[in-house]
């Protein structure tokens, strides 16, 4: 991709003037399109020089390409002016960076088709951030400082690039985000961190996000996405921490979602709408130190997850359909906390879960348990603890030894 920088301005604007680059993709992938436009700001106009922005889309020559058993060639050419009224600079901005990013995804797209990768994150990634900010925070004063003219990587709110110039991390946290995620973020093929988390995005998680192979850490808490989970995340290999939770997510967890996200260590999708079992591949997952997946509906036996996941430290599925008894043996020795309160949980509590030493905080509370919890217990972890269940038998603690 060339990229040449032109421009002209009415004599008032002089030292005001903000120029769009002229892009040329090669001829080789059969297209020659040329882009001009011209950006007024306040201060740059007058009655005798009224603001306009124009925008020439030509196609005015095609090449015939042997790979290619339609061949055609063609002249034609589009042109629209669109008048801005007064010097509004916030309107014209918008207004031209919206036509900017539909016109350059439409030849990113054209290039990628040819088999041809895009050399220039400055051109190619920068684009993809305007079309997000214009899905998902276009009037966010966080996000101000995205406009064409400066440079993502160092003038760019919450941006941060690898020494390469492609984006890095995506860090924007109660930002003021309100609209939706951008099919387009799924450009970001290098990106490590995303962090959206305390906005207002609505909508489903885009399928495209499954090109960022690369992504470490997923944070999307506290939105108000809806849909389902997407089965894109399993192409997240190197995902460490998901976080999902305080959404309107719903349905079922896609089958294999886990089987390739072997490097996770924490899992966060609580309070949204998850129907459904706990699947066996995220009970499998040999690095996962947090689970949560507190207040959504879900359903079967916690037997399996409490016996066999080792490397566990806190886990919280309160709020739940769960049912069934817990093992009888326990295999998360560095367990912390344990949280199973409000489900449908039944049979005795066994006396192994008692023995596990790193347990500090237990909460088994509305349930159905039967049998009893010794004094010492009920004193160690609190009576409140074991309360709700209408058969089960707590031997109170003394008043001094309540903790």
């Amino acid at each position: 991709m060339q990229l040449s920088w032109h421009g002209s301005c009415c004599p008032a604007a002089q030292g005001a003037r903000r120029e769009i680059p002229q892009v040329l993709v090669k001829r080789n992938i059969g297209y020659l399109i040329s882009w001009t436009t011209e950006l007024f700001v306040p201060g740059a106009c007058s009655d005798e020089h009224p603001p306009a922005t124009e925008m020439a889309f030509r196609n005015t020559e095609v090449e015939t390409d042997p790979t290619c058993s339609h061949q055609s060639s063609r002249t034609s050419t589009v042109t629209a002016n669109m008048g801005i009224n007064g010097c509004n600079q916030k309107r014209s901005r918008s207004s031209l960076l919206l036509v900017l990013c539909t016109v350059f995804s439409s030849l990113l797209q054209v290039h990628s088709s040819s088999g041809q990768s895009i050399s220039s994150p400055d051109v190619s990634e920068k684009i993809t951030l305007l079309q997000f900010r214009y899905s998902a925070g276009v009037n966010s004063e966080s996000l101000s400082s995205w406009d064409w003219i400066g440079n993502q990587c160092t003038d760019w709110y919450g941006v941060r690039c690898w020494s390469s110039g492609y984006v890095r991390t995506l860090t924007l946290a109660k930002a003021g985000l309100n609209g939706t995620l951008a099919p387009e973020l799924g450009g970001l093929h290098v990106l490590s961190s995303l962090n959206l988390q305390h906005n207002s995005l609505t909508g489903p998680i885009p399928q495209e996000m499954a090109s960022m192979t690369r992504l470490s850490q997923l944070l999307l808490q506290n939105n108000q996405l809806n849909g389902s989970i997407p089965d894109c995340l399993r192409n997240m290999t190197n995902l460490k921490e998901l976080n999902l939770a305080n959404n309107r997510l719903e349905g079922e967890f896609p089958s294999n979602l886990f089987a390739t996200l072997r490097k996770l260590h924490t899992v966060d999708l609580g309070n949204n709408i998850i129907t459904g079992p706990i699947p066996d591949d995220l009970v499998d997952i040999p690095t996962l130190r947090v689970l949560s997946l507190r207040s959504n509906n879900l359903s079967g036996s916690v037997s399996r997850l409490l016996a066999s996941s080792p490397s566990l430290v806190t886990v919280d599925l309160s709020n739940n359909s769960l049912k069934g008894r817990l093992p009888s043996t326990w295999a998360m020795t560095n367990l912390t906390s344990l949280d199973l309160s409000s489900n449908f949980l039944q049979g005795d509590i066994p006396v192994s879960l008692f023995k596990l030493s790193n347990l500090t905080k237990l909460n088994l509370a509305g349930n159905n348990f039967t049998g009893k919890v010794p004094q010492l217990v009920a004193c160690h972890y609190g009576e409140a603890a074991f309360s709700g269940s209408p058969f089960l038998v707590v031997e109170p603690c003394p008043p001094s030894a309540t903790p």
